[in-house]
């Protein structure tokens, strides 16, 4: 039944990477879940974000191979507590997982900093002879 299910497209593509970005958030990330939703409501995905509170977050897969967000977003407050509003915390991890294994396929090391605002900045760098050389922002 979906009731009150709402989809937020989102169009993440790589499974590593939604796996590490549910990691810095806290959650857990199971393949061929069910995701909980408004009075007693479930819904079968191919992934699902368990989240800590009553409801969860389905990955609706696309044609093109893609996921889209699948949750009761107005009813599951904790939704947004987990993982922000119409899921922008996870899509930045995602963003960020991305680009930490991006760097890595290429031999890349990635510093990371947190700004003030809350957006992430990153330095991406090759070790040369023991001394980082700075390559980009």
């Amino acid at each position: 039944m979906m009731s009150h299910y709402t989809k937020v497209p989102a169009q993440l593509k790589d499974v590593q990477a939604i796996k590490m970005a549910c990691d810095r958030l806290g959650v857990d990330l199971v393949p061929n879940g069910i995701a909980r939703g408004w009075m007693g409501n479930r819904l079968k995905a191919p992934y699902v974000i368990k989240l800590k509170g009553a409801y969860d977050v389905a990955l609706e897969k696309n044609a093109d191979g893609t996921f889209d967000l699948v949750a009761d977003w107005s009813m599951g407050t904790n939704i947004e507590r987990e993982i922000g509003p119409n899921g922008g915390r996870l899509l930045q991890m995602y963003g960020a997982s991305i680009v930490h294994l991006e760097a890595e396929r290429q031999g890349m090391k990635v510093e990371e900093t947190v700004m003030q605002d809350g957006k992430l900045r990153f330095r991406l760098y090759q070790e040369d002879e023991g001394q980082y050389e700075r390559l980009r922002y």
